[in-house]
């Protein structure tokens, strides 16, 4: 049976991946990212919780003309409009890097349809090594163009380099930078500095793209929450320490 379940909104295609009963819990995957990324930790989740995860547009199958724009707020409103298809009004929301600032706004903006926020990994106050290394619009610039397959294959290469699992496609990465040079800091900060849900926080110090510093000076802002830190697991430790997080996480999400 195929992870992945299709839907229909504005008449036209979503990907999801829906199981499990009770209390919803949003799962928002990070870019590049699908919904199998979650597959472990939601998995433990399912005897307690209706687990959600769609497949934000341009990745995971879902078209990305599903979003006419590749913004945080409407990647936050495709969100809430996939969970209306579905019948879900309020959850929990839990998002990794990218999929944390998408959290982030729609706890700042819909404050009535988040009830506790878990950030994984998530994009800090300020540009973090990652960003700054990476330069995200200038290389759209050189992406988007009709020279980017000069570009592409070498930007795959280091993406494999910095932990990312390897079915990346090229087509995932010009999306990645698609997505990145839209993004806004001083709106994301505002959107951190505006949650008022109780937060998670959970990251791993030896993540080669966001450097713990900025996650500490981050987790003194946030409201209060678990802060859950692991010495290894890199950008993802979702999948490095899912039973951990579970014994962690389904405690707190239930009280």
């Amino acid at each position: 049976m195929s992870f992945l379940s299709q839907g229909i909104l504005s008449s036209a295609p979503f990907f999801y991946h829906q199981e499990g009963a009770g209390e919803p819990i949003i799962f928002i995957h990070g870019t590049p990212g699908r919904p199998q990324d979650f597959k472990k930790i939601s998995a433990l989740l399912t005897s307690s919780h209706l687990i959600f995860i769609p497949a934000m547009p341009g990745e995971g199958s879902t078209p990305a003309a599903q979003a006419q724009t590749c913004d945080i707020s409407t990647r936050a409103q495709f969100v809430l409009e996939t969970m209306k298809t579905r019948g879900i009004t309020q959850a929990h929301f839990v998002g990794h890097s990218m999929g944390a600032a998408t959290v982030a706004h729609i706890a700042s903006h819909h404050p009535e349809r988040c009830k506790k926020a878990v950030l994984i990994s998530p994009i800090p106050l300020k540009p973090h090594q990652g960003w700054r290394r990476a330069r995200p619009k200038l290389v759209f610039q050189l992406i988007n163009n009709r020279l980017r397959f000069l570009f592409l294959p070498l930007l795959r290469l280091l993406f494999f380099i910095a932990g990312f699992p390897k079915g990346i496609t090229k087509k995932h990465i010009f999306e990645v930078f698609r997505i990145s040079h839209q993004f806004s800091f001083e709106e994301h900060s505002k959107n951190l500095l505006n949650m008022t849900q109780p937060t998670a926080l959970i990251w791993c110090d030896d993540d080669p793209i966001i450097e713990k510093e900025a996650l500490l000076k981050l987790s003194q802002q946030l409201p209060d929450g678990p802060r859950i830190n692991f010495s290894t697991g890199g950008h993802a430790p979702y999948y490095h320490h899912a039973a951990q997080l579970h014994k962690e996480l389904s405690t707190w999400l239930k009280g």
